[in-house]
């Protein structure tokens, strides 16, 4: 079964085919891609699996036997904090899913100071240390905003981050209006190709995880994927690259396991546009 991890592990999966609006969210009004590639930072941006008939969902189902990638962010909303899922994460750590970076609460990274930024990332660092031994070197930034951005690039770095993950299959799944039928039929046009891609998708959204990722599994199946995590659908199966090791140990809860709403910064007061 998928599970309902609250409303707020931002989670997000992987599917591609290069598209004018890849790897952004134009229903938000904003798109964070831009033409300009003249970077030279060692920062690989990826926005699609490269082995043949591959598929990084981002749901765990045991069902399936699937291995998925979890984007996952710290406090993005009131009710919701990480450590109140702290066992879930290290639940999904131990199985050989893929734990990657999404900010701490999900601002437009390109409408904050360079200081905001990189807060965003050493935040969540400090989480994932305390509750994981481990941080991600897999990072994807909110709305696919700030790809390009200098400023997020370099925070990224900072914090040991050098896979930027973006999408080029959405379900719109939380976009408003935007039924699951609509979900389904997205999905199943984006993949109908067959060929390797990434989706991107959201269980804090109770259809997704009840209907539309079972659904998505079932009919990638029908099409002949097979699923793996966004960094082994590109060629890097050894779980020893995927993080940069602190302690190297799951931690237990203690007094600075806390969240409060001072830490999110106005996070839904950041947009670009």
């Amino acid at each position: 079964m998928v599970p309902v991890v609250k409303s707020q592990m931002m989670v997000h999966a992987v599917l591609t085919q290069i598209k004018d609006d890849q790897g952004c969210q134009s229903g938000y009004g904003f798109c964070g891609l831009s033409n300009d590639t003249n970077f030279d930072d060692g920062i690989q941006v990826i926005n699609t699996c490269q082995n043949p008939y591959t598929l990084a969902l981002t749901f765990d189902d045991d069902e399936y036997d699937i291995k998925a990638t979890f984007f996952v962010n710290g406090h993005n909303e009131n009710d919701y904090c990480i450590y109140d899922f702290a066992e879930i994460l290290q639940r999904a750590y131990s199985s050989g899913h893929l734990i990657a970076h999404h900010t701490w609460s999900h601002p437009y990274l390109t409408g904050v100071s360079a200081d905001e930024v990189n807060y965003q990332m050493e935040f969540l660092n400090e989480a994932f240390k305390k509750i994981l031994g481990v941080t991600p070197k897999y990072f994807r930034p909110p709305y696919g905003d700030g790809v390009n951005n200098a400023n997020v690039r370099s925070a990224m770095l900072a914090n040991g981050m050098d896979k930027l993950i973006i999408w080029d299959v959405d379900t719109e799944d939380s976009m408003s209006g935007v039924t699951e039928s609509d979900s389904e039929e997205k999905f199943t046009n984006g993949i109908s190709d067959q060929q390797p891609h990434i989706v991107l998708s959201h269980d804090r959204i109770p259809s997704t995880c009840n209907q539309l990722a079972p659904f998505e599994i079932s009919q990638a199946i029908d099409y002949g994927y097979w699923f793996d995590t966004v960094a082994g659908c590109n060629g890097d199966w050894d779980s020893s690259n995927w993080y940069n090791i602190d302690t190297g140990y799951f931690g237990t809860r203690d007094e600075t396991w806390t969240c409060n709403y001072e830490d999110m910064h106005d996070s839904y007061d950041t947009s670009p546009q």
